[in-house]
């Protein structure tokens, strides 16, 4: 664009930016979407990307497919099952104990040996 400009500023007149640049995706490409997505499980995107362009004849770039079936095809892709999170939690004697771990393999002042519980030697 800049190019376009510096060549001819005084005619140059920009045209509209954005918007939809490629025009409607063909039947074909959505057919072979509503047909393959649900096969996979988790979605591999490049190999989308690679299908279309080997049986449509349609190029995009994987970021392009990935971002238009979420956007336009989200029921036909399988979300994996969520899965319930543990959380640890520590008991403490009393309100207000901390508990400090120090996993650090440093020397930090002379001694004869490293300053580790004895359980670790």
């Amino acid at each position: 664009m800049r190019f376009h400009w510096l060549a001819t500023r005084i005619i140059y007149r920009p045209k509209a930016s954005g918007g939809d640049r490629h025009g409607l995706w063909p039947a074909k490409v959505h057919t072979f979407l509503e047909g393959f997505l649900p096969v996979q499980n988790p979605p591999n995107y490049q190999l989308v990307c690679d299908e279309l362009e080997r049986l449509c004849l349609f190029t995009r770039a994987r970021s392009t497919i990935e971002a238009y079936v979420k956007g336009h095809f989200a029921h036909l892709v399988p979300a994996p099952p969520r899965r319930n999170r543990v959380y640890r939690r520590f008991r403490r004697a009393k309100i207000g104990e901390l508990w400090q771990h120090d996993s650090s393999i440093h020397q930090w002042w002379p001694a004869p040996h490293k300053q580790d519980p004895p359980a670790h030697r």
